[in-house]
């Protein structure tokens, strides 16, 4: 009995966290969503990102900061943004506390890219934003 019971509290969580794994096609999306919201301004879509039933993050993260957050973004990526480049590919991280984090590659030249990432966590079967999103640049 007591190893049944030992199985079950260890699959439980690990069946838990595999249904809420983010497919391929939903990070797609998701970070396409982010990218279009950058190249046409829209703050307001951007901060909505993270959803307020988050309310562990909410008492961190303040929609001011979710502001600076998407100003700076656009700024570091405001010559992909000129440039209307589009995402060459995406990764899809490993879960960790924080989320899972995806991160979005654009093609600058032929051997450099510039991108972001963000973390995100499914909440009432919607993904959602946590923590600041970040950038980076780099050569292949």
């Amino acid at each position: 009995m007591k190893k049944i019971i030992t199985f079950i509290i260890f699959i439980f969580p690990l069946s838990a966290a595999h249904a809420q794994k983010i497919s391929e096609a939903e990070a797609q999306q998701y970070l396409e969503k982010v990218w279009s919201y950058l190249k046409t301004s829209d703050t307001a879509a951007f901060v909505n990102l993270w959803l307020p039933e988050d309310s562990v993050w909410e008492k961190n993260h303040t929609p001011i900061d979710k502001m600076k957050s998407f100003h700076f973004l656009r700024t570091w990526l405001g010559p992909a943004i000129n440039k209307n480049l589009n995402i060459d590919h995406i990764e899809i991280g490993e879960t960790t506390a924080r989320g899972t984090e995806l991160k979005a590659y654009l093609k600058a030249r032929e051997h450099a890219f510039i991108g972001f990432s963000f973390y995100v966590v499914p909440i009432n079967d919607k993904w959602s934003a946590r923590g600041k999103p970040g950038y980076f640049a780099g050569s292949k």
